[in-house]
């Protein structure tokens, strides 16, 4: 059976709108501004505030698995040797069993830090404000709780029914609008809403040449749709990456929705679509509708530039936050994963000096502390371990009468060994500071950072600018058509 092209193409649509439909549910827009460390968020409590007393409001909001200075578990040490001189790696003042209570401190040791996996980030924000009240102190969070407004989505309805309403093609209007209006009830923001509109505005021009194809292409070529089309897509992409691959997301499903819907009803109505023996001028005759819609977007999209800016995108401003704590420094240099071959890419690239320990030193620390008994005492030996580091003993047997001696393995550094290491901390929940740092999916170096710098940047009114520009250009748009319209003129 042979699968026509238009057939395919039609499947092909159709997946795409239930792909689009599934994705629209599965959108969160609440949660954290921005990610710090994978898998976790930091709560940074004042020294004077017990750890006992925090953990007793943790427990209560029913969270647990939290990483803190009194969870650590003790460092394995060799049964054969427990007492022994561990190097210290030359990079850092101390070892790694002493440098790895910093994490639980910021840089000034004014405050005690806190991981709390990111599961439990609602009830964070609620521990938050239930030690403030209770210890009249300020407490931090990385997790900034987003207040989800849908009045975006209330003023991009009333532009959608007011258009369906003075539109004459109803059908075309509500295929190609519903989906954008739908989305701003899942992703309620003013940059999103105002592109909605633009996009609204956009079908209601083309309305009139829908059925005509020719037509089409003489409207796309107009400077004020393109105009109109290009801001819609600005407004996005001004915002964020992610906003604007949403948006075009959004745009091809409203595209192919429409499609269907003309080509169904071109099936059951019998619409005589004329083809122009001559070229046909380019112009749109100003209509009154016209002026009343856009003057409708033009109010809408006011509204929503007001309400980005007077409602705030975060509990707490990141200028109240003047704290540095420990975050991960992702560098280029060294891959993704755990293999061996990462591994001596981040000893390759060891910073001069460094103040906090990383994963690397952990794994350092447990192959020198596990081989000490099988080394010559006094011996120079390199803190790293490198790959394919063999350990071995001399052995003994008597064979012929005859003593032999020989050399057996007792311990590899390879992929086996370091395999060992890593995967208890990624199987089971511990409360160790070496499963934040698995947790990153790769050797990171960890140096300190301003909490404000690493909050700041997500709660800036970055789409409010934006938003402006669109306003201004339609602004003029609408002024050119009420200008055209006084003196009976055509664009």
């Amino acid at each position: 059976m042979v699968i026509s092209k238009k057939w395919m193409l039609r499947f092909c649509a159709i997946l795409y709108l239930c792909v689009y439909i599934i994705f629209l549910y599965t959108i969160q827009k609440s949660g954290s501004v921005q990610k710090i460390w994978n898998g976790y968020e930091v709560l940074a409590v004042p020294t004077e505030i017990s750890e006992n007393e925090v953990l007793t409001l943790a427990a209560q909001q029913e969270i647990s698995n939290i990483i803190s200075i009194s969870t650590q578990p003790s460092l394995p040490v060799s049964m054969l040797a427990p007492v022994q001189n561990v190097d210290i790696s030359a990079s850092l003042p101390q070892s790694y069993e002493i440098m790895r209570s910093k994490y639980f401190y910021d840089q000034d040791m004014c405050y005690q830090l806190y991981y709390i996996p990111d599961r439990y980030a609602a009830a964070l924000s609620k521990v938050q404000l239930q030690l403030e009240k209770k210890t009249g102190m300020t407490v931090f969070t990385t997790f900034q709780p987003m207040k989800k407004s849908y009045f975006p989505a209330f003023i991009c309805s009333g532009v959608f029914v007011f258009l369906i309403l003075l539109g004459r093609h109803k059908l075309f209007l509500l295929a190609g609008n519903f989906l954008p209006v739908l989305s701003i009830f899942f992703v309620p923001e003013a940059s999103n809403g105002s592109a909605v509109c633009l996009l609204f505005y956009i079908f209601y021009l083309l309305q009139d040449e829908w059925y005509s194809k020719i037509k089409l292409m003489y409207f796309i070529k107009n400077p004020f749709a393109v105009t109109l089309g290009i801001c819609s897509f600005a407004v996005c992409c001004f915002t964020s990456v992610l906003s604007s691959i949403f948006f075009l997301s959004t745009v091809i499903a409203a595209l192919l929705s429409t499609g269907f819907a003309v080509s169904f009803y071109k099936r059951a109505v019998n619409i005589f679509e004329p083809i122009p023996i001559t070229e046909s001028g380019r112009y749109i005759t100003i209509t009154t509708r016209m002026i009343l819609c856009l003057t409708a977007v033009c109010g809408a999209i006011i509204c929503l530039y007001v309400s980005d800016l007077r409602t705030p995108v975060s509990v707490r401003p990141a200028s109240s936050v003047h704290i540095t704590i420990p975050v991960p420094q992702h560098t280029k240099e060294i891959s993704g994963g755990f293999s061996i071959d990462a591994y001596m890419q981040a000893v390759k690239n060891i910073p001069d000096e460094r103040e906090l320990p990383a994963l690397i030193d952990y794994v350092a620390w447990i192959w020198n502390e596990t081989v000490f008994p099988f080394r010559k005492l006094g011996g120079k030996y390199p803190t790293w371990p490198m790959a394919d580091d063999i350990i071995s003993i001399p052995t003994f047997n008597i064979e012929n009468n005859r003593i032999n001696e020989q050399m057996k393995t007792v311990y590899i550094f390879d992929q086996a060994f370091l395999r060992g290491l890593i995967e208890p901390f990624k199987g089971k929940k511990t409360d160790s500071i070496e499963s934040l740092l698995v947790r990153q999916d790769k050797f990171v170096y960890t140096v300190y950072a301003s909490l404000s710098t690493a909050v700041s940047s997500a709660d800036t009114k970055q789409s409010s600018p934006a938003i402006f520009a669109v306003l201004i250009s339609v602004l003029t748009i609408l002024c050119i058509f009420i200008v055209g319209k006084r003196n009976d003129r055509y664009f």
